[in-house]
Formats: C-alpha cells, sequence, structure tokens
C-alpha cells in the first residue's frame, strides 16, 4: 500500500481496505450467481459496507493488516538503524499484546478473508439482500 501524504491510501486506508474487498466480494457474488449488493439501492449498499466493516474488525484483518505493513516496512527498509527500530517495535508489541501476537501468527498464515466472507454470504444470504 502507498503511504503518500495526499494520498488515499495514506489518509483513508480503512475505507480503502473496505472498498476494494468489497469489490472483490461482489466480483465473485456475481459470479457465483449471488446477490450483489452494489447492485442493489444506496441503503442495501451502506449496510453491507457497515455490515463487511463489522465483520472484518471481528476476524481482526485490520490488525492482521497492520502486522504485515510492519513486517513489509522490515523487510524492504534499506537501513540497519531504521530496521533495528522496526524489529524493536514488533518485539515490544508481540510481547505487551496478546492481540497482536495473535494477528502476527495470523499474518504468517495468509488467511483468505475474502473467500471466508464470501462462504458466509453463501450460507447466510442466498440470493437476498444483506440486512
Amino acid at each position: 500500500m502507498r503511504k503518500h501524504g495526499s494520498n488515499i491510501s495514506f489518509i483513508e486506508s480503512k475505507a480503502q481496505a473496505i472498498k476494494s474487498i468489497a469489490a472483490r466480494i461482489c466480483h465473485f457474488c456475481c459470479k457465483e450467481g449471488m446477490f450483489d449488493p452494489s447492485e442493489g439501492d444506496e441503503i442495501v449498499w451502506n449496510k453491507f459496507l457497515n455490515w463487511l466493516d463489522r465483520r472484518l474488525e471481528e476476524k481482526g484483518y485490520f490488525q492482521v493488516n497492520k502486522v504485515r505493513q510492519d513486517l513489509r516496512d522490515f523487510i524492504y527498509t534499506k537501513s540497519f538503524i531504521d530496521k533495528f527500530e522496526i524489529i524493536m517495535s514488533i518485539l515490544k508489541r508481540l510481547l505487551s499484546s496478546r492481540s497482536y501476537r495473535k494477528s502476527f501468527l495470523s499474518s504468517l498464515r495468509y488467511p483468505n478473508y475474502v473467500k471466508k466472507i464470501i462462504f458466509e454470504l453463501k450460507d447466510r444470504f442466498k440470493n437476498e439482500p444483506i440486512n
């Protein structure tokens, strides 16, 4: 993810992530012949985005993404001093936060949240709008 000060990735990274995942889910919904929330009215779309936001929070998606970003920063940083600071920051969080440890382990397994959510949708919504 690019992190320029004026870029949406920097300013609205959570909103961008939600809309990006929503687009992928809508694509798979169409492909599977399921109800596509993007084809509903604005109320349906907003309910879907709110539901997706809650699901991603519940599943720890944003925390896992933060861990992945920390690891990417470490890998692509050239300076030894910067690498040392990043690894110390990661270690400090690993030692002090159980949820960060859990997210760290999840990030190593690279779970596919989009596919998990699509399977949830398949079972729950069939061809009905999201409530």
